[in-house]
């Protein structure tokens, strides 16, 4: 069975990569979200509601945009028939899946894509519509 090996450097990459983009997440979640909210309640509660909706929409919309990038794996799976696809960065050592399995293991990764992109759209759509609705 062939092995596809992680590189050290990209495992690094990645770890870093996570580690900022999750604590710049939950300083924003935790500290900066709250206060700010509490400021605009105190002064326009309209504009405090807005001002939370934007942000969960911008998280909604980032996590679109990551799942496009799975989609695309799973599309890459189907097309060389291989699990994971050539030329495609691993965290840890993965042994490669060929064939039958290989493709469907790329469905099960594009139908996990599309429900995720589906939720997705569906709470920035019912988002967009409670803020307009306010107008």
């Amino acid at each position: 069975m062939d092995k596809v090996k992680a590189d050290p450097k990209y495992r690094k990459h990645v770890l870093i990569k996570g580690t900022v983009y999750l604590t710049i997440a939950l300083v924003l979640v935790l500290w900066i979200v709250p206060q700010a909210s509490e400021h605009l309640m105190q002064t326009n509660p309209p504009r405090a509601f807005l001002f939370l909706e934007t942000i969960i929409f911008l998280i909604l919309l980032l996590m679109i945009l990551s799942w496009i990038n799975v989609l695309r794996v799973g599309i890459q799976s189907i097309r060389q028939k291989q699990y994971p696809p050539k030329d495609v960065p691993v965290f840890i050592d993965t042994i490669v899946i060929t064939d039958k399995k290989a493709v469907t293991k790329g469905k099960l990764v594009i139908g996990s894509a599309l429900l995720a992109i589906a939720l997705s759209v569906c709470l920035c759509v019912t988002l967009a519509v409670t803020v307009f609705s306010m107008f």
